[in-house]
């Protein structure tokens, strides 16, 4: 097993590449700006594989994998009074990351990479550890979810029918959604928002390729199909063949029988898939949680080809 580790880091070593110095964001999420020492210090690799958010999880609260629980690294964890293990400070922690030596002098486990890494970069890190804390549970409340809005806007519509809904069917874990104008506490942000917008778009392009392929197989000619983005630029004819991709009846039907104003379904939509985020996510739902469920949601399942006005 021992020179199939080495192998395995051989053949790392062989396809990465220098990395630059960076904040310790980028070492935490990327391995970028240090090196690690390995097989006890036989072997130095940069730290690109060896990224602290690839074991110990993005929002740094600790993960699962293959068996191995590795714990949390946020810094309220590390340096919590009272903890079992002696708390961290920042030069404790950076004798852990170059040494392996915990605050309370143990070893640490030999599957955790030594560090070789400059101060600055080390000092970087805690500032992270520090900050990811409060990043991870922006806009989460232990009975409210804050989504940013703007008064007035096509946009907040659709996020208060979503936000009705959802506390309407009872919310999650304790928490319902409120909309908010104030930017420094929401959790939909634009940032969240954007990541869902480009899987939207494949979704909507996906649904009306197969529905014109569909209805070109089946009676010779599939007449016209939008999305309600193309929908809002053209000025298409309110003809009988005319369709759009929209949501699902089923999914609309609880806020309204006719559909959305198309300003309004994609807002919605975004409402809608936070809301399911946080049943997913369970009762510790984190930003980190939340980008994730984001990354694996099956988009399609939310819409649906019907006749413009149905």
């Amino acid at each position: 097993m021992r020179h199939l580790i080495k192998l395995l880091f051989l053949l790392a070593a062989q396809s990465a590449g220098a990395d630059v110095p960076a904040s310790g964001q980028d070492l935490f999420l990327n391995g970028n700006g240090a090196e690690v020492l390995l097989l006890d210090g036989t072997l130095r690799l940069p730290a690109g594989r060896f990224a602290c958010a690839g074991c110990h999880g993005k929002d740094a609260r600790g993960d699962r994998e293959g068996g191995t629980d590795f714990p949390a690294i946020d810094w309220p964890t590390l340096s919590a009074a009272g903890r079992e293990q002696k708390q961290y400070s920042a030069a404790s922690f950076a004798t852990a990351l170059r040494d392996g030596i915990a605050p309370d002098g143990r070893r640490l486990s030999d599957a955790m990479p030594r560090y070789i890494v400059t101060d600055q970069v080390m000092d970087s890190l805690v500032l992270y550890l520090r900050q990811i804390a409060v990043d991870q549970d922006r806009g989460i409340g232990p009975t409210t979810v804050f989504i940013g809005a703007s008064p007035g806007s096509a946009g907040t519509t659709g996020l208060r029918l979503a936000a009705e809904r959802f506390n309407l069917e009872g919310g999650a874990f304790g928490r319902v959604l409120e909309l908010t104008t104030t930017g420094d506490i929401m959790m939909l942000d634009t940032e969240l928002a954007a990541q869902l917008d480009p899987r939207i778009d494949q979704a909507e392009a996906r649904l009306k390729a197969q529905w014109m392929q569909s209805q070109n197989a089946g009676a010779g000619t599939a007449g016209a199909v939008f999305t309600p983005t193309e929908l809002l630029q053209s000025e298409a004819s309110e003809s009988a063949d005319l369709h759009v991709v929209s949501l699902r009846r089923d999914i609309l039907a609880p806020t309204q029988q006719r559909a959305l104003p198309v300003p309004t379904l994609r807002p919605f939509l975004h409402g809608l898939i936070l809301g399911d985020a946080l049943i997913d996510c369970g009762r510790n739902v984190t930003r980190h949680c939340i980008e994730s469920f984001f990354e694996k949601v099956d988009i399609d399942a939310y819409l649906a080809v019907y006749p413009r006005g149905n």
